[in-house]
């Protein structure tokens, strides 16, 4: 049996507990996220392949196996390898390849990147042109970097939707091009170093989250008020504050509500929204987080 193994393809695994013997089970993905981006992210269930084949696509794939597989084999790039698949094994494919799959296939997360993520990468670091970087076919690799990538996505495909969230998927896209072009290109170490970073720059995107509480900020909006590239600016920010731009946004918002619970009557619903939350519930969890209190009991504490 040789069929297409596509992300939309719905199994009745859902419906009637029987092990789909076609195609994976989608358990979560990232189509429902606000963001609408070429960086994909799904989780699959486990899943018995027998002779399943992909299809080539246009981006690089990146699985990272969530449990253990007594056998699974696949063919790619006239290579073979066979044998158990344990946590925390990943794979890497070129965009452009075939691959076939036997065995029982482990509940994984995949990953699509889009060319364009490590062009832009590669032009930070190396200075090439666009497309001459290669991705290196990878069959199985024991690499913590890409299992930790595939746990957080996983937890981020199970948080309630947020304006952060883009952020926090930009960063987690930025991440995953960067560990890629650093260990599975086979370049050299850079050539010449990036244009010097700009404090002032920093001055002004840390301004302009301060100024903007509840705005759905991303990567890209921060770097252009910095007036850096995106990828100058992530270490920038970090070094001029120790914190990545997603926490110190949050922060911002944590300490704007606190303000508020103090200052106003607000209902508790408008605090929320007034930071950039559009669910109250992820917003007390969030808070508590950072204060150790619920806001409700921030603001009676305060009174």
């Amino acid at each position: 049996m040789v069929r297409e193994f596509e992300k939309d393809e719905q199994s009745d695994h859902e419906t009637t507990g029987r092990r789909p013997l076609a195609c994976a089970p989608l358990l979560a993905t990232s189509s429902r996220w606000l963001w609408a981006g070429e960086f994909e992210v799904d989780q699959f269930g486990s899943f018995a392949a027998d002779d399943v084949t992909t299809m080539p696509r246009d981006h690089i794939v990146v699985t990272t196996s969530r449990e253990l597989s007594p056998h699974v084999r696949q063919h790619r790039c006239g290579e073979a390898t066979e044998g158990p698949s344990i946590p925390g094994d990943s794979i890497v494919v070129p965009r452009g390849e075939v691959t076939s799959w036997d065995g029982l296939l482990p509940s994984h997360v995949r990953f699509a990147l889009p060319p364009s993520l490590i062009d832009t990468a590669a032009a930070e670091v190396y200075r090439t042109r666009p497309g001459r970087v290669t991705i290196t076919n990878v069959m199985r690799a024991a690499d913590p970097v890409l299992a930790g990538l595939g746990e957080l996505a996983v937890a981020e495909l199970r948080t309630p939707d947020h304006p952060a969230q883009r952020l926090m998927v930009e960063s987690l896209a930025t991440a995953m091009a960067a560990h890629l072009l650093r260990g599975y290109t086979g370049l050299d170490e850079p050539r010449t170093s990036g244009p010097g970073l700009s404090p002032r720059g920093v001055h002004r995107a840390l301004e302009y989250i301060r100024e903007n509480p509840a705005a759905a900020l991303s990567l890209d909006d921060l770097a252009i008020v910095a007036g850096l590239s995106r990828h100058h600016f992530a270490r920038a920010f970090r070094d001029a504050t120790g914190q990545t731009p997603v926490r110190y946004v949050e922060r911002v918002r944590i300490d704007h509500a606190a303000r508020l619970l103090r200052s106003t009557e607000l209902p508790l619903a408008e605090v929320a929204a007034a930071v950039g939350y559009s669910d109250q519930s992820h917003f007390t969890r969030r808070f508590r987080v950072h204060t150790g209190m619920t806001p409700g009991q921030y603001r009676r504490k305060e009174r």
